[in-house]
C-alpha cells in the first residue's frame, strides 16, 4: 500500500549555513498512524515538521503525498491534505467566526463554505466550548481556548494528515484527555484515510496518543519501538 506521505533523502531546513542535521530524516506516514514525536526542546522537532509541510524549504530531499512528488505547483493542494497546527495559534484582530470564514473562502474550500460553517459550530461544542465563543476576538481568549479553536479549524478543513505541535500544551488535564480521544476517533473513523503526527513532551501522553514513535536527538531522527519508549518520567 502506498503511504499517505513519505520522504526521500530528506533533511530538514536549518537556518544556519550548514545543516545541523545528521543523515536522512526519511519517514513514511500510513493510514491510521498515530505518530508521536519527542525529544528535548531545541532538538529540531518543529523545524522538521515545518520542513515536512514545506512551510520551510528542506535542506535537501523530496516529499511525496501518495505517489505525487510535491513541487511548487502542488503546494496549495498539498497543504489542504496535510495541515500543520503550531503550538501557539496566530489569529488576527477579527472575531473567531470571521477568522474562520476567511479561511473557508479560500478557493480550495469555498464550494463547501456553508458546510464548513456548520461543521465548525458542531466541533466547537465537541471540544467543550460554547457556540458564542465564535463572536469573541482572539485577545479575549485563554491560551487553551485558542488551542481548541485552532484544532476546530484544522479538523473542519478535513485533511488526511494533521501535524500537531504540542496541541494540548495550554489545556488542563480533563480537556487534554478529551482532545486526545477526539483526535484518536478522528484518525480511526471508518471510511477515511487519516493520520496524525503529534509532538509531545509528556511521557504519559506519549503512551496514550502514540502507535508509532520518532525520537529526535543529536541532529538525527530515529524510529523507536513502542516497548522501548520511556513512559516513566513526567516529561522528556
Amino acid at each position: 500500500m502506498t503511504p499517505l506521505l513519505h520522504t526521500h533523502d530528506f533533511i530538514p531546513y536549518n537556518p544556519g549555513k550548514a545543516s545541523a542535521f545528521i543523515g536522512s530524516w526519511d519517514i513514511e506516514v500510513n493510514q491510521s498512524d498515530r505518530i508521536c514525536i519527542y525529544g528535548d526542546s531545541g532538538s529540531g522537532k518543529s523545524l522538521f515538521l515545518k520542513s515536512l509541510t514545506l512551510l520551510y524549504p528542506p535542506h535537501s530531499g523530496r516529499v511525496y503525498f501518495g505517489k505525487q512528488l510535491i513541487t511548487q505547483e502542488h503546494i496549495l493542494w498539498f497543504r489542504s491534505k496535510v495541515i500543520y497546527l503550531q503550538q501557539v495559534p496566530q489569529f488576527g484582530e477579527d472575531t473567531i467566526a470571521e477568522e474562520m470564514n476567511r479561511v473557508f473562502r479560500f478557493k480550495i474550500y469555498k464550494s463547501h463554505y456553508k458546510h464548513l460553517q456548520a461543521q465548525a459550530l458542531q466541533l466547537v461544542k465537541e471540544v467543550g466550548l460554547e457556540a458564542d465563543i465564535l463572536a469573541s476576538k482572539a485577545y479575549e481568549l485563554s491560551g487553551g481556548q485558542k488551542q481548541k479553536i485552532h484544532l476546530v479549524l484544522g479538523l473542519c478543513l478535513n485533511p488526511h494528515i494533521l501535524i500537531l505541535d504540542e496541541p494540548t500544551a495550554s489545556l488542563d488535564e480533563k480537556s487534554t484527555i478529551h482532545v486526545e480521544q477526539l483526535l484518536r476517533g478522528w484518525v480511526e473513523e471508518v471510511g477515511h484515510e487519516r493520520a496524525y503526527l503529534w509532538v509531545s513532551h509528556q511521557s504519559s501522553q506519549r503512551k496514550r496518543v502514540g502507535s508509532r514513535f520518532f525520537h529526535v536527538a543529536d541532529g538525527s531522527l530515529s524510529i523507536v519501538r513502542p516497548e522501548e519508549v520511556s513512559y516513566s518520567s513526567a516529561s522528556m
